[in-house]
């Protein structure tokens, strides 16, 4: 099957595993003997990750107003929603999604035995250009293990020209908020700005 037309994408596979080649006590503590010499085994397995990822993006993600690459250095770009993480936001990069699968296993050795504890959660953050100066991203995870989300984030963009307006809002769990900045994009007055965050819910009395 051919890709979307207009859809680029990219996946990503890593594992990685450490393993100590010294023998453990029953209290769980290393001792100054092998492994290999308590019961044939070469070396303990102690951590191992797995990480899964792929992107999916629109073709002009990444590019500059007239489908310039950004290697060029003609127009600054950043992948991300959140204007705090890099630069200016490019509006022409309509919008983009990626998505992380993680596993992690760890393994408590008491001489020959062991006992494993695992995670698994799933990661994704996206942003997507709803009007001409307007983007919208979103963070978001779900703990697989818990059985529970992870932080969420929805963050709103407004480019005003000089100016640039902000809105988080952190909707789910116990560290629900709201908050917006506005303030002057120039760099020798980033401390002309305004801050506002509460907490909302039944706790914080905010919203009922």
């Amino acid at each position: 099957m051919s890709p979307l037309p207009h859809v680029r994408s990219n996946a990503d596979v890593n594992v990685t595993s450490v393993w100590d080649p010294y023998a453990t006590d029953t209290n769980g503590l290393r001792v100054n003997a092998t492994q290999r010499a308590l019961d044939g085994r070469l070396a303990r397995l102690t951590n191992a990750n797995l990480a899964l990822g792929f992107e999916l993006k629109s073709r002009r993600y990444g590019q500059g107003a007239n489908d310039t690459p950004v290697n060029n250095n003609t127009e600054k770009v950043v992948e991300e929603a959140d204007p705090d993480k890099g630069a200016r936001v490019n509006f022409n990069l309509p919008w983009h999604l990626r998505v992380n699968y993680s596993y992690d296993l760890g393994r408590l050795w008491k001489e020959s035995d062991f006992t494993d504890t695992q995670r698994q959660s799933v990661l994704f953050n996206g942003d997507v250009t709803v009007l001409k100066w307007w983007k919208l991203g979103v963070s978001s995870g779900y703990d697989m293990t818990a059985g529970e989300w992870t932080p969420t984030t929805v963050n709103v963009y407004w480019d005003m020209h000089c100016w640039e307006f902000n809105v988080n809002v952190i909707p789910l769990g116990t560290r629900k908020s709201i908050g917006f900045r506005i303030n002057v994009k120039a760099s020798v007055l980033k401390d002309l700005k305004y801050e506002w965050t509460r907490p909302f819910g039944n706790d914080g009395r905010l919203l009922r």
